[in-house]
């Protein structure tokens, strides 16, 4: 953490002057409460792992440690936890640094001065010069003899003091600022020194109207604030005062209500007597403005100072201190009430509850509900999913008399045995009945079973976990915690109170209200009615248990229950019982039954940590007498109060549940979901094996000859074919022609091929009329020669 610069001038910076807002406890969240809340785990609700110890615990080392020691502490990161303490460790350096910061120089004798416009109004009156000498320690009585010289000597020496002040106050702090005024309480105009633009020259006048101040007249307030509220261009007002002023405190405080609001108000109760400081006090107080305070006895260095600055930095230096040291006890492994309550109130707020609507009620209910109500809408009865209402439209009875039929139409047949054609499913009642298989909708009732077993699932997932586990579920809106503290109690007493701190965070805190009530050797109750359920009240709650230590030996349960029920209202009353009642278990039954009604539940949960030995007794109870007995025995009548007070039943044993009422009716249905998904299996399984007895086998095709592929056809000659086929046989015909002639004819003719004329070339021989003959054979030849090819190719 980075510590500011104290030496430095509050006006040269903004955030100087609001320092002690800047730096406190709250906006550097170094509280008590910001601390513990970010040394926590975020989102994480204090989640108990059973058992919470490996050793045994004795009744003998149980009492001698304290029962708050069993909080669970598992939330809070001892890193992040030891970075805070070194935090609030160089904060404490910073605060004392201040501390002697505020009380050196000017700013003792007249505080730190905010802001870069000031207004200096100082008291010049002749009050200021003997007031404070009389109050401050001159125990000799003033003589009247004295003379005028001597008084005007000692008003010149307190001047001269002040002089000295207000100087050192102009070479320290004012010099800084960006303007002043200086002003005093008489008629005088006020006289700026702008620092900024000339700094010697205003130092040079501030001096010469320091050397120029004169005690005369009185203390005229008023005048002097009009002239400085006046001023627009200032910030801070600062009032030096060395006598009471002439108007009473009502007319100052009226006068500056509304007008003082966009200037801070500093003022300086500078060596006058003690009515002057405590009205200046009371004024500063009223007005919510800054106060300080210098008074010095004659001939002594020794000075008092008051400032409302050192007050709350002074403040905040204890309040760290105490956090450290609360802190250190934390981290030692003892935790203080303060510290406690902080917890719990972090714990409730922190604490994400989980979801419960799928769990418990389709409705938007947050309270959940017991197994019994939740299986009324959600049962496979109530879901439709019972596999006897499913097949009942397509299951048919045996009939074992004759087929009739109506002689009109032989077409209706009133009944038939389906003996060989059907499968059979024998029926809830015994009976035999053949049933027509539809496979698609048993597939889907399969689907739906499926997903009612995960539900259920679900929800006994959710009942054995949390508080839960322990305790059972609460389900009622008021709700009265009886908790047995006796001798019985002490070997689990740190267990016992972690897994009710787990209640109050998880179960209780979803109710409307609710008391808790301890019994044991004395019977006494947190609250003397029911109360609204918040976090200040768990809070309180846990702390009261905390404060009760088990003792005495069994309880007596139907004064409880006579107080608890005598409201006439609705209300979940929770008795954790770790042994048998004083009273016989009939006297409590009869009493039950006689008080209770359908609104009021008596639930029991039977607590215990570590197994008990069947032939040994705890100390001071014995069987006879009713107070004790072995596991099953006492297991057996405390359900038999259940169920006189319409309640449930639950009994937790070290880390596991033994039995519970809610846990044992989802149980059932769970059972009887698997059953009935198992018939709809075998139902498919029967019918698809039935089905395959009936199948035909398969026919094999004859045996055929493969087709024959078809004859190619050639294709027919197109016209480029016949164009190719002409100029070939007019090659041949020309080697033919040319084969008996000479070499010189031969060459002639071929000079003559090269002629063109008109784009064509000239047959010389045919101008001539030779060759003739030649020339139809040649025609003959090629005819004969296409006729011989269209043979072929048809």
């Amino acid at each position: 953490m980075s510590s500011p610069e104290l030496t430095s001038d509050p006006c040269l910076d903004e955030k100087e002057t609001a320092w002690p807002v800047l730096h406190s406890l709250p906006s550097l969240q170094l509280t008590l409460q910001s601390v513990l809340r970010d040394s926590t785990i975020p989102h994480t609700p204090p989640l108990i792992e059973f058992p919470l110890k490996t050793e045994v615990e004795t009744p003998e080392t149980t009492l001698q440690q304290p029962l708050r020691s069993g909080l669970p502490r598992a939330r809070l990161e001892s890193q992040q936890l030891s970075r805070k303490i070194s935090q609030l460790r160089s904060t404490v350096d910073i605060y004392q640094k201040r501390l002697l910061h505020l009380q050196e120089g000017s700013r003792a004798l007249f505080g730190e001065i905010r802001g870069h416009r000031v207004c200096l109004m100082v008291d010049t009156s002749s009050q200021h010069a003997f007031q404070e000498r009389k109050d401050e320690g001159s125990e000799c009585e003033e003589d009247d003899s004295k003379d005028k010289e001597e008084k005007e000597g000692e008003q010149r020496s307190i001047f001269a003091e002040c002089k000295r002040s207000l100087t050192q106050l102009f070479e320290e702090q004012l010099s800084r600022k960006n303007k002043v005024y200086i002003l005093e309480t008489a008629d005088i105009p006020p006289t700026p020194l702008n620092f900024r633009k000339n700094k010697q020259r205003s130092k040079m006048v501030a001096g010469q109207w320091v050397e120029g101040l004169k005690g005369s007249g009185v203390c005229s307030l008023l005048s002097g604030l009009k002239r400085a509220l006046a001023l627009t261009d200032i910030d801070t007002l600062l009032i030096v005062l060395g006598s009471k002023p002439q108007e009473e405190k009502h007319t100052l405080v009226e006068f500056l209500r509304g007008r003082s609001s966009r200037i801070h108000v500093h003022w300086v109760a500078h060596l006058c007597d003690s009515r002057t400081r405590e009205m200046l006090s009371e004024l500063a107080s009223e007005m919510g403005a800054h106060y300080h305070s210098y008074s010095q006895s004659r001939g002594s260095d020794h000075y008092s100072v008051e400032d409302t600055e050192i007050d709350t930095v002074g403040a905040e230096l204890s309040q760290a201190e105490e956090t450290i040291s609360e802190l250190d006890l934390l981290q030692s492994g003892n935790i203080s009430d303060k510290v406690l309550h902080i917890l719990i109130q972090l714990n409730i707020a922190c604490c994400k509850f989980e979801d419960e609507s799928p769990l418990c009620s389709t409705e938007d209910n947050p309270l959940p509900v017991t197994s019994r109500e939740w299986l009324e809408k959600q049962s496979l009865e109530a879901s439709g999913l019972n596999i006897y209402h499913v097949l009942a439209p397509n299951a048919y009875r045996q009939v074992k008399t004759a087929v009739t039929h109506s002689p009109d139409n032989l077409s209706i047949v009133s009944s038939v045995v389906y003996d060989e054609m059907m499968p059979q499913f024998t029926w809830h009642d015994g009976t035999l009945k053949y049933l027509h298989v539809d496979v698609h909708l048993l597939e889907n009732y399969q689907v739906q079973v499926e997903a009612h077993i995960s539900q259920l699932r679900q929800r006994l997932n959710w009942l054995t976990s949390g508080s839960r586990v322990p305790f059972g579920v609460i389900a009622e809106k008021s709700v009265l915690v009886v908790v047995e503290l006796s001798a019985a109690t002490l070997p689990f007493a740190s267990h016992l109170q972690n897994c009710l701190c787990l209640l109050l965070l998880e179960q209780v805190a979803r109710t409307e209200e609710f008391n808790i009530m301890r019994i044991g050797d004395e019977s006494c109750s947190w609250r003397p009615s029911l109360t609204q359920k918040s976090p200040q009240s768990l809070s309180d709650a846990w702390v009261w248990l905390l404060s009760q230590s088990p003792s005495g030996s069994a309880a007596s349960l139907v004064p409880a229950l006579e107080t608890a029920l005598n409201h006439g209202r609705e209300i979940g009353v929770y008795l954790i019982l770790s042994s048998l009642p004083r009273e016989k278990t009939e006297t409590i039954c009869s009493f039950l039954q006689e008080k209770t009604s359908t609104q009021q539940r008596v639930n029991v949960v039977f607590y215990r940590h570590r197994p008990r030995t069947e032939n040994h007794a705890v100390a001071g109870m014995s069987f006879e007498e009713g107070y004790y007995a072995n596991e099953q025995e006492l297991t057996h009548r405390l359900q038999k109060i259940a169920t006189a007070g319409h309640g449930r039943f639950h009994s937790f044993k070290g880390p596991d549940i033994v039995s519970s009422d809610d846990i044992e009716a989802l149980v059932k249905e769970l059972q009887k979901a698997q059953d009935h998904l198992r018939m709809a299996e075998n139902i498919l399984s029967d019918y698809r094996s039935f089905c395959k007895r009936f199948v035909p086998p398969p026919i094999s095709p004859s045996p055929t000859l493969p087709p024959s592929d078809p004859p190619p056809l050639y294709p027919r000659p197109t016209t480029a074919f016949l164009c190719r086929l002409n100029a070939a046989s007019r090659m041949i015909r020309r080697s033919a022609s040319d084969s008996h002639l000479s070499r010189r004819q031969h060459r002639q003719r071929q000079n003559n091929r090269r002629t063109k004329t008109c784009g064509f070339y000239l047959d010389k021989n045919l101008e001539k009329g030779g060759s003739k003959h030649d020339l139809g054979c040649l025609w003959i030849t090629l005819i004969l020669f296409y006729l011989l090819l269209l043979r072929f190719f048809s």
